[in-house]
């Protein structure tokens, strides 16, 4: 009962909860987007939890999810970038123990200086997996994107409708869409009712964390705008989950109270913005996505910014 329950709330602690209805319904939108993305990201966050376990990590942050969201990650990544097959299946195994086997590493680098590891396992990893691809070249890229939640629960005539709102690329629907739609990249979905689902999810664990989530994409989608930032990158959400996951980290993790505590999330969610259209020209020139890296230096700058403005004020 215990690995179960770690293993759900490893699921929520992707977007920084510890409740396992949270990260039950993140993996049940997964799974309606696709079932083939759900059954490896179960795998990813499975072979994490166990890995933490096995490698004699702390008892109460293997239960309590820590160890298990970058495998999770780590697994939906991969079952949404490359076709089913068996090889797929050891490789998001050894991903999610690798993912583990980091997360361990940074924790106790990191914790010297009062940091969360963050995503950074899977960043790391999932770069490992791209460049080994590349030289070995024994998985396949996946036909086209998954069809996403939307197509699987709407009908054609609902799909229409929402198409009138979901499709504009007037600075209105780049905004709604970049909303909804960054809440949903989170894990690797162009959704905007998978967003919806997700938002959902946090909700039942924070109503607070939900409507910092909504804002902190917002956030993204409005500094893209502003920075000029391509119309289609804004439209897709491609700006908008390093913002909710930067605003998360330090809503979540700075331990300030208040409006106060909203607000530099909010500048952080921009920040993460900013920082997406500079590292994704640097990642593409080695060939790799940029993933979370922008939400890992974006969280850890404001994090360690409000840690000496502590230490400052407290001296």
């Amino acid at each position: 009962m215990d690995a179960v329950r770690a293993m759900f709330l490893g699921i929520s602690q992707s977007m920084f909860q510890q409740n396992g209805y949270t990260g039950l319904i993140f993996l049940l939108g997964v799974f309606l987007s696709s079932p083939w993305v759900g059954l490896t990201a179960l795998l990813g966050v499975l072979a994490s939890t166990a890995t933490g376990w096995a490698i004699g990590a702390e008892r109460s942050l293997v239960l309590g999810g820590v160890y298990g969201f970058n495998g999770f990650f780590a697994g939906v990544a991969l079952g949404s970038i490359f076709s089913p097959t068996a090889e797929l299946w050891m490789v998001v195994v050894v991903a999610g123990a690798l993912s583990a086997l980091l997360m361990h590493a940074l924790h106790r680098l990191l914790g010297r200086f009062h940091l969360p590891a963050l995503s950074a396992p899977f960043v790391c990893v999932l770069w490992l997996v791209l460049l080994a691809v590349v030289h070995v070249g024994r998985l396949a890229y996946a036909q086209g994107a998954v069809s996403g939640v939307s197509g699987h629960l709407l009908s054609d005539a609902a799909l229409a409708w929402t198409a009138r709102f979901t499709n504009r690329q007037d600075i209105a629907g780049l905004l709604l869409n970049g909303t909804l739609r960054g809440v949903s990249q989170i894990f690797y979905q162009d959704d905007v009712l998978a967003g919806l689902i997700f938002l959902l999810g946090l909700s039942v664990s924070s109503m607070r964390a939900a409507a910092v989530a909504a804002i902190a994409s917002f956030t993204g989608a409005l500094t893209a705008l502003l920075i000029g930032a391509p119309d289609l990158a804004i439209l897709h959400g491609i700006y908008g989950f390093n913002s909710v996951l930067s605003a998360l980290a330090v809503i979540t993790l700075s331990q300030k109270p208040g409006w106060q505590a909203i607000g530099i999330a909010l500048l952080c969610a921009a920040f993460a913005a900013i920082a997406t259209s500079v590292m994704i020209p640097l990642s593409q020139s080695a060939g790799l996505p940029a993933l979370s890296a922008p939400f890992c230096v974006a969280a850890w700058m404001f994090l360690l910014a409000l840690q000496k403005r502590r230490a400052s004020q407290a001296g």
